[in-house]
């Protein structure tokens, strides 16, 4: 099912031509530099959109493997504690998470200093609702060695959360179309053309862990 979009129309503007009295009620345009000679003018606005997940959003959760590296310990191997790892991510994927919501495992050593004690760590994510299966996919974690599972806590290391492919794709054509309709209404009686350039910025709220997301374009179009 598509997610709402609640849309939202940035302020900013950038024109070259229009005077400050070209779209009754909207803010003063922003003069730029002259155009280029043979170069069409261009007028430059932004617009928004907001991804929201819904009453009932995915959880995030975390788990992580930590330990010492004892070469000296087959238990207690850089190769044991990998295959762990993978132990760990399959028991949460038997507890009911779909194999498509559960990251691959990443781990990383330190130090890396010879003579100093080698610590492992890991962390691989997965999502879900905060159900029965959570909490059954939580126990298979800590069951199969897990040393942590933290719920909704940044993983920098396997990247934040990004909204649903649907919904990010709509919410983008919604917040160019945003523009491009504040952009007929600064420059009128004169049209918009194509865009020539546009920037994307998705912002995840919260950033940690985001259950919905911010979406803002800024587009500039030729002037016709």
């Amino acid at each position: 099912m598509r997610r709402p979009l609640l849309l939202f129309l940035a302020v900013g503007i950038a024109i070259g031509l229009v005077s400050p009295g070209a779209a009754a009620g909207t803010p003063p345009p922003v003069p730029t530099s002259a155009a280029v000679a043979g170069e069409p003018a261009t007028v430059t606005t932004s617009g928004e959109a907001l991804i929201d997940a819904g009453p009932d959003p995915l959880s995030v959760y975390m788990v992580q493997l930590q330990g010492i590296i004892d070469p000296k310990d087959p238990s207690t191997s850089l190769d044991a504690y990998v295959a762990k790892l993978q132990r760990i991510r399959q028991a949460v994927i038997g507890a009911g998470v779909p194999d498509s919501a559960v990251t691959p495992a990443s781990y990383s050593t330190n130090p890396l200093g010879a003579s100093a004690s080698i610590s492992f760590n890991s962390v691989f994510r997965y999502e879900v609702r905060p159900n029965a299966t959570s909490v059954s996919a939580a126990r298979a974690a800590f069951a199969a060695g897990a040393s942590m599972v933290y719920n909704n806590m940044p993983a920098p290391a396997v990247g934040l959360r990004r909204p649903d492919g649907a919904a990010l794709d709509g919410a983008i054509a919604e917040a160019m179309g945003r523009a491009r309709d504040y952009a007929a209404r600064v420059i009128a009686p004169r049209s918009v053309g194509e865009a020539r350039a546009s920037t994307l910025v998705i912002r995840g709220e919260p950033d940690s862990a985001p259950v919905s997301w911010r979406v803002q374009v800024t587009v500039t179009f030729v002037v016709r």
